[in-house]
């Protein structure tokens, strides 16, 4: 039951996975804009004038609000989602907003080694002869899951881990 309920967003996430990275317009982290103050930046999400028409001032403002300490952040605008993007401690956090503002989800990616334990032995648990190669935490709503991604010498597996499930997204054959 689950799984019936989660594919529509998980389909939607893996599509914005598989995509690859979204293209910068520009670094906005070290654009300084005369208003910075009004338009509800701090030094670290400062934006400039000419690209502030294209993000809404709800993002910047939740941006700051949970992302205090965040350095060198880089706006991006995708079609209507706009995302901030960040890279601290070897984790590369991408937070995405829909055009009026409001937080969509949030995707860090990292290596094996920053995996919650729990998670990682249910994936070494099922699938032992495999290494894990990197991983995507995904947080919408209330729910956190992992897009983690397995190998071994004859495939390549794409994984969703959620609460105490894990399953097979996509397989691939390795040539």
């Amino acid at each position: 039951m689950k799984k019936l309920l989660l594919s529509p967003v998980l389909f939607l996430l893996s599509a914005v996975l598989i995509a690859g990275n979204l293209k910068a317009q520009k670094n906005l982290a070290s654009a300084s804009a005369p208003n910075s103050e009004a338009n509800g930046a701090n030094p670290s999400t400062e934006i400039s004038k000419s690209n502030l028409k294209d993000i809404n001032v709800r993002s910047i403002n939740d941006f700051n609000r949970n992302y205090k300490n965040a350095a060198n952040v880089q706006w991006h605008k995708s079609g209507e989602v706009t995302t901030a993007s960040f890279k601290d401690n070897d984790r590369i956090t991408r937070v995405m907003y829909l055009p009026d503002g409001r937080w969509l989800h949030t995707m860090i990616s990292y290596d094996e080694s920053q995996l919650p334990d729990d998670v990682k032995n249910m994936v070494e648990r099922k699938f032992r002869k495999f290494t894990i190669h990197s991983v995507t935490e995904i947080h919408e709503r209330d729910m956190v899951f992992y897009h983690i991604n397995i190998e071994n010498d004859k495939y390549y597996k794409q994984l969703i881990a959620y609460q105490d499930e894990v399953w097979v997204q996509n397989q691939y054959k390795k040539q």
